[in-house]
């Protein structure tokens, strides 16, 4: 499972949370440092040598260090420059985390292979439902497509368009195509939400 040459697993994950109240911010990034630290666990258990940014910082942070990216920026891009894959928790926050989205950057750049991990751990694939209404309205043909997220996340209506996904709201969105045999226009309908085998 481990590639000798960087035999380390990245886990990425939302930490910073930002709140007037510092007993919620407190309590907030707690709850996301036993997240990191039971996924980890349970990769670990897989075979996976974890290192886990947060489950490393999140302790050192009591003593007064800082818990933002710009002070552990460095620590994090040696790490994942010794990794051979990158797992990413897609927990509350992750889309609009600056660690988590520098973590990605990173990653593109040594060439690091991402999985997308829900927030219990387990995989996480999104996909498409194509629906095609013949013109007669006689049939319906659809289709399920993936939708592979870091393609998505290199443009502002991609990460918009996942962040809707991720706040639960199912769009329907028409699109209007040429028929290749009529050149009339056809209309389809895409469903978007997460992958849940319907």
């Amino acid at each position: 499972m481990e590639n000798t040459n960087k035999p380390l697993v990245y886990l990425a994950t939302p930490y910073s949370f930002k709140h007037d109240d510092k007993r919620v911010k407190d309590a907030k990034e707690e709850e996301r440092f036993e997240r990191a630290n039971k996924i980890g666990a349970e990769l670990t258990k897989k075979g996976y040598t974890i290192f886990s940014p947060i489950s490393m910082a999140h302790p050192m942070n009591k003593y007064g260090l800082p818990g933002n990216w710009e002070f552990w920026a460095k620590f994090d891009e040696a790490f994942i420059s010794c990794c051979y894959k990158m797992f990413v928790i897609c927990a509350d926050g992750w889309l609009e985390s600056v660690g988590v989205t520098a973590e990605l950057k990173l990653a593109k750049k040594f060439n690091i292979p991402i999985t997308f991990l829900d927030a219990e751990g387990e995989p996480l694939e999104l996909s498409v439902k194509l629906t095609h209404q013949s013109e007669d309205n006689r049939y319906e043909t659809s289709q399920k497509v993936k939708i592979h997220i870091e393609d998505l996340l290199d443009t502002n209506d991609g990460r918009y368009l996942l962040q809707e996904i991720f706040k639960g709201n199912n769009r329907f969105v028409h699109l209007t195509r040429s028929s290749t045999a009529r050149k009339e226009p056809v209309e389809s309908t895409v469903v978007l939400g997460t992958d849940d085998g319907k």
